[in-house]
């Protein structure tokens, strides 16, 4: 199934929200950024999307979501092997997703960006043509006026959820879940996150990626919907091709219910 039917993940009523902040956490290296780039890939055709990542570069960013889109092997597309970049190059010719990706795609790549620089280039580009959707990668890489962890990831998520609100767009952002609950043999719970007060707090919807196996082609797991300030708690299945970065998604199943929803 695929990710994302603008605003609804898996068209299910799991829904991004106008004016809301969305928080998708997980483990490092184990899909978050893989996940925003699912959403950006989704919804780009005919909605405007701005990017923040303070991870990757731009460049690294569009091949990752051109990867995704085209089925292709993101690993040989970075080291220009395999024949991958003339099958890129086919598939562009076939498709105008260069200029889709020009259009509507605003990646901005500043590492550790101060939240008022956040705040000011979001207002100012949706100003000059309005934006859809804004992804953000990570809120722990942000920077503020606040001393402490816990109170600068308060003030992050203050602002980025007032920027949701004055632009009226859905804000989905990522965060670091700890593993420390993983040698006392638990499910990941919401207070494992990183300032989990703030984000229980401030977040309407938080999102956690659980993986539970892993082959030679694919990740899979559970994605699983914590917290839902307008919905219901409950799970997707995920499949996540290594090749590709491209998730594919369950049903939703409804915690608590055995059928599905």
């Amino acid at each position: 199934m695929s990710i994302l039917a603008w605003l609804s993940l898996a068209d299910t009523d799991v829904i991004f929200q106008n004016g809301g902040l969305s928080i998708v956490a997980s483990y490092a290296g184990c899909g978050k950024t893989s996940f925003l780039a699912n959403l950006c890939c989704s919804i780009m055709n005919d909605k405007r999307v701005l990017f923040f990542t303070n991870a990757h570069s731009t460049l690294h960013s569009v091949f990752r979501i051109l990867a995704i889109k085209h089925n292709l092997n993101i690993n040989l597309l970075f080291s220009d092997s395999g024949g991958e970049v003339d099958r890129l190059e086919k598939s562009l010719e076939k498709e105008n997703i260069g200029e889709i990706i020009e259009k509507n795609v605003i990646i901005q790549d500043l590492p550790n960006p101060h939240i008022q620089y956040v705040y000011k280039t979001a207002h100012e580009l949706h100003k000059e043509k309005p934006i859809d959707a804004i992804l953000f990668d990570d809120i722990g890489l942000v920077r503020t006026l606040s001393d402490g962890s816990n109170y600068q990831l308060a003030e992050t998520m203050s602002e980025l959820k007032l920027i949701a609100r004055e632009l009226s767009v859905p804000l989905i952002a990522t965060h670091q879940l700890s593993r420390t609950h993983i040698t006392s043999a638990r499910e990941p719970l919401l207070h494992d996150l990183s300032g989990s007060a703030s984000v229980e707090q401030i977040a309407d919807m938080v999102l956690f990626i659980v993986p539970q196996k892993e082959t030679e082609y694919h990740h899979s797991g559970q994605i699983r919907v914590m917290k839902d300030r307008y919905g219901k708690r409950g799970y997707f299945y995920y499949d996540t091709a290594k090749k590709t970065n491209k998730i594919s998604l369950s049903d939703f199943y409804v915690s608590g219910v055995d059928k599905k929803k």
